[in-house]
């Protein structure tokens, strides 16, 4: 399920007026109301709030076997202390290996069919 991002532009000052969500189309994005809406309903006193789907993570780190040439189906532990995935070269799949992010040690945790296993 993907993520959302809210921006908001808030009124300077209190009010009571309740906020308003702006939602895009299918074929534009938060763009479309950001500019221009958000603030103009803000400064009328209308908290105002646009949702959108948040673009993305990406990690990159250096796992520590120099013989693994590529990694598939990365997954962040819970904690985000964890990333297992599985390795391998070009010939196929060394099997799965566990990446901890603090220490940057990668350990190798499954033999897979490069290694008879």
């Amino acid at each position: 399920m993907p993520e959302l991002e809210l921006r908001s532009r808030l009124p300077t000052r209190a009010t009571r007026k309740p906020p308003l969500l702006f939602v895009h189309g299918g074929y534009t994005d938060a763009w479309c109301w950001e500019p221009h809406f958000l603030p103009w309903f803000a400064a009328r006193g209308w908290p105002a709030t646009v949702a959108r789907e948040a673009p993305p993570r990406r990690l990159m780190f250096e796992a520590a076997p120099v013989r693994m040439g590529q990694a598939w189906s990365p997954s962040i532990s819970p904690d985000g202390r964890l990333i297992v995935f599985l390795g391998g070269l070009e010939q196929g799949i060394d099997g799965f290996f566990i990446h901890e992010l603090e220490t940057g040690v990668t350990r190798h945790l499954t033999a897979g069919v490069n290694e008879g296993g």
